[in-house]
């Protein structure tokens, strides 16, 4: 691990300025276990959607990295970035993190040589399990909201909500075994069920799809796949591109400048 990840020497000695007092490594593995606890455990946590976020997890993101193992990653890097946000940095200037947490995280995650759909999945988790608090600081929210929150994640929802109550388990100390019973758990539970029932039923097909990509290129699945489709997708973001057809000539003007 230290080779790998030679920060977790400097995490090791910084405390959080969070009221449990614990150091960001032991919060860290923490955020690790109880990340591994819901996934392992997902029947009590979100019974309705057990199979649903089974097959989901179980499901590849890229060749050979699956969505759990993916998210156990960003658990990972979830305190650091979580600590950051909330100005520790300002409080520990003698370890020099000041203005360079984000870059940490973004050359730790770089280190893996992830494709860029990829690193933007993690990246998003990080992010919106971050603003979770402060976009839904207590029920009763509309539902425009819920939706305004997943349209920006922009894809990895189940893994943002499941690292937020992660997070929640953590910060109670108290690795409990269902949703409801977490502070802050029956908001996660809200909009997983919101997810599932409204906002995954609505969300239209991607232009192009990997398969797609490969065909009309002839590539192999790969990275190169990955990045593309992420392309495809930024610029339908950007309104550059709103239909196949569209998508598939801005494919092909792509290709054809490498």
């Amino acid at each position: 691990l230290p080779l790998l990840l030679p920060e977790c020497e400097t995490i090791k000695h910084l405390k959080q300025n969070d009221l449990n007092g614990d150091s960001l490594w032991k919060d860290t593995l923490k955020t690790v276990h109880a990340t591994e606890l819901i996934l392992t455990k997902v029947d009590s946590y979100f019974p309705q959607h057990a199979e649903l976020l089974r097959n989901y997890f179980n499901g590849e993101i890229e060749g050979g990295v699956q969505r759990g193992t993916l998210l156990i990653f960003a658990a990972f890097l979830h305190i650091l970035y979580h600590s950051g946000q909330e100005g520790m940095i300002e409080k520990y200037p003698s370890h020099n993190h000041i203005g360079q947490l984000k870059v940490t995280i973004r050359e730790i995650i770089k280190r893996f040589k992830l494709s860029r759909h990829t690193e933007r999945t993690i990246t998003a988790i990080l992010k919106y399990s971050t603003q979770f608090e402060t976009r839904f600081p207590s029920k009763g929210l509309p539902e425009r909201s819920f939706y305004r929150f997943m349209k920006d994640i922009n894809g990895p929802v189940p893994d943002t909500l499941i690292l937020v109550l992660a997070h929640s388990m953590v910060t109670a100390s108290d690795l409990v075994q269902d949703c409801p019973t977490v502070p802050g758990g029956e908001r996660v539970k809200v909009l997983m069920d919101y997810y599932f029932h409204e906002f995954s039923q609505n969300t239209p097909p991607p232009l192009l799809t990997g398969n797609d990509i490969m065909r009309v290129l002839d590539l192999k699945p790969g990275k190169k796949v990955g990045d593309l489709l992420e392309m495809i997708k930024a610029a339908e973001r950007e309104g550059t591109i709103s239909s196949k057809e569209e998508a598939l000539q801005f494919l092909i003007s792509e290709d054809q400048k490498e």
